[in-house]
């Protein structure tokens, strides 16, 4: 790719960037003072160094003072910003700048890239002439970068200030990449691949020459590093779809990282599950990238790191957003709450800890110790923005309800103050369900004052949802017919149940009223004078539940308890599974599930019945 001449620099001439030939060094002097700045001790040195002999400096004293400004910036992070200004501001490097105005003509690529790399990290500014005179140096030489120099060229664009020479450059290194990969790229070097493929999914290099890199990584797949496995799984995560030797060179990749847990850092673990968690909650092959051998090798790197509170309450957020959940990571940070009761005593601590319990649906065995430590937490006194009524609603399908957190609730200021939210329809529908909650399992707690608006407002929320035909079909062979039961029937309290059968003596489906099965229905408008057990078929999806354990998760078991309390029979149906059987395992399956709630002889058919009936007018 040849690229036409570009602007020429800012407010200079351009000749005066061609090598004085007048200049000549004495090498004996030369070669001493390259020793000098290479064993220089501090910045103050090197400054001083320059000040003293910057008229008889060489390209090579040139670059090598910038190397060591560089290295000293870097030594000190905690004044770079401080030091960076000390350093630019300094009259010796304007001398040095000036010096490298004079040689840059002379230096090699792998010169000018490292002359970049320390003028970006000291934050001087892209649109600055030394900069500039720099970017064009690279344009004219653009055709002959090596794949790293493309890389890095490319990084440290993205990094500087924007100018039209700047983005056009940017916009270049990609099609330079596609140019050079073929001829440059070394097939059996790991590392190098790696780089490669995080290149070139950050900037759509197109499919063919991806390809190429991941078939090359996948016939070195035995040779792969751990560093390496580490960012091929990022830059896969990146990729828009996976063909089947991506699928296979994902799964050595999570074999390699999970053999070797250990070797990671806690901060490099933390950045690859945040990837992954955006992977798995996001894209729509996200159970590719769900691995449940690596997922719970984290767990076990935090047990066995001993890694803290702070830090295993971080690792769990993240499994728990990935749908995972394991009852020894609970059962580690319970026991560090027993030890150190404060450390629950943040709004962040305290709703993420109850929020693990409840995605888990477990109690840890030090559960009632530290129940009291939660009920009566004093980050319930915040007055920060905060879900407390998810955490309410998470408490809830634990078996436990906080007289303090309830009395913050239900108050006239909250419920206003849910009127400024952007989103209220995730507030309302958890309202909802906690006000059945606590007045059915906790009626001690009198002050369910929700207002009307809210309730009418998750009603309205709930609306009709789209029947699982695959679901009705195996419902009309199972029962003769499909007026045998109803479809998205909407029960007073708000509540939409997916299918209802109705059984008379005998357990006979009865035929039901239903004069329109494309709106919802309402329980009041169905024929049920007559029957004597209900049934509730409610689908879950796959959300619902845990991943690995099929566990029904927080808001949703509450969800089913409420349901189960009207002293209806509920058949949960989990829809990923039902979608796994084979056609012909369905109607049996599903016949099987209802006879076991009508064999349920627990309640006579008669209690029953005014159970059902008194559940339904009160809810």
């Amino acid at each position: 790719m040849n690229v036409s001449p570009m602007c020429t620099f800012p407010n200079e001439n351009p000749q005066s960037y061609v090598k004085d030939s007048s200049i000549v060094p004495k090498t004996k002097v030369t070669d001493i003072l390259l020793d000098e700045l290479k064993y220089a001790n501090s910045h103050e040195s090197v400054l001083k160094l320059v000040t003293q002999h910057h008229s008889m400096m060489n390209q090579k004293h040139v670059a090598q003072a910038m190397s060591m400004l560089f290295e000293f910036s870097k030594k000190n992070p905690e004044i770079f910003s401080t030091l960076s200004l000390k350093i630019i501001h300094h009259p010796a490097f304007e001398s040095l700048t000036i010096q490298v105005k004079k040689y840059c003509r002379v230096m090699d690529m792998n010169e000018i890239v490292d002359l970049l790399k320390i003028m970006s990290y000291l934050e001087i500014s892209g649109k600055s002439t030394i900069f500039q005179m720099l970017l064009q140096l690279v344009r004219q030489n653009i055709n002959h970068l090596e794949l790293r120099q493309v890389m890095f060229l490319d990084f440290i664009l993205s990094k500087c200030d924007t100018s039209n020479l700047a983005e056009s450059l940017k916009l270049a290194m990609p099609l330079v990449f596609q140019l050079q990969l073929g001829v440059q790229m070394d097939q059996e070097n790991v590392p190098h691949l790696a780089e490669l493929l995080q290149f070139a999914t950050r900037n759509d290099i197109p499919d063919k020459y991806v390809n190429n890199i991941l078939a090359c990584l996948l016939l070195q797949s035995k040779n792969i590093d751990v560093d390496s496995a580490k960012n091929i799984l990022i830059s896969l995560i990146r990729l828009p779809r996976l063909e089947l030797h991506s699928r296979n060179l994902l799964n050595r990749i999570f074999n390699i990282m999970t053999q070797n847990i250990d070797h990671y850092s806690y901060e490099v673990l933390i950045r690859v599950l945040n990837v992954l968690k955006n992977a798995v909650c996001e894209k729509s092959f996200s159970l590719t990238f769900y691995n449940e051998d690596f997922l719970a090798a984290c767990t076990t790197y935090t047990i066995k790191h001993d890694l803290g509170f702070e830090k295993g309450m971080q690792i769990s957020k993240l499994l728990c957003n990935m749908g995972y959940d394991d009852v020894d990571l609970l059962e580690y940070i319970s026991d560090i709450i027993v030890i150190n009761p404060e450390s629950l005593n943040t709004p962040f601590h305290l709703l993420q800890y109850v929020s693990s319990l409840s995605h888990a649906n477990y109690k840890p065995q030090s559960f009632e110790t530290i129940k009291p430590l939660i009920l009566d937490n004093p980050a319930m006194d915040s007055n920060k923005r905060i879900s407390w009524v998810k955490c309410a609603v998470e408490l809830a399908s634990l078996d436990c309800y906080s007289d303090k957190l309830l009395s913050k609730i239900y108050t006239e200021d909250f419920f206003s103050g849910l009127l400024d939210k952007h989103n209220q329809k995730i507030d309302y529908i958890q309202l909802l369900y906690l006000h059945y909650a606590v007045s059915y399992f906790y009626p001690s707690f009198t002050n369910v004052n929700t207002p009307d608006y809210i309730l009418k407002g998750a009603m309205d929320v709930l609306k009709r949802k789209e029947v699982n035909n695959n679901v009705a079909s195996s419902l009309e062979l199972a029962l003769g017919g499909e007026k045998y039961f109803a479809s998205n029937v909407k029960i007073p309290n708000g509540f939409i149940i997916d299918f209802m059968i109705a059984y008379r003596d005998g357990n006979y489906p009865i035929a039901l009223n239903q004069s329109n099965k494309e709106k919802l229905i309402n329980f009041e408008d169905l024929n049920l004078e007559s029957y004597t057990k209900l049934v509730w078929i409610v689908g879950f999806h796959k959300g619902c539940y845990t991943r690995n354990n099929k566990k029904l998760r927080g808001i949703h078991s509450v969800f089913l308890k409420i349901l189960e309390h009207l002293n209806c029979d509920v058949v949960p149906i989990s829809l990923l599974e039902w979608h796994k059987l084979p056609s012909y395992e369905k109607v049996p399956y599903i016949m099987n599930e209802i006879n076991l709630k009508l064999n349920d002889t627990s309640n006579s058919s008669e209690e029953r019945i005014q159970s059902n009936l008194f559940q339904l007018k009160m809810c």
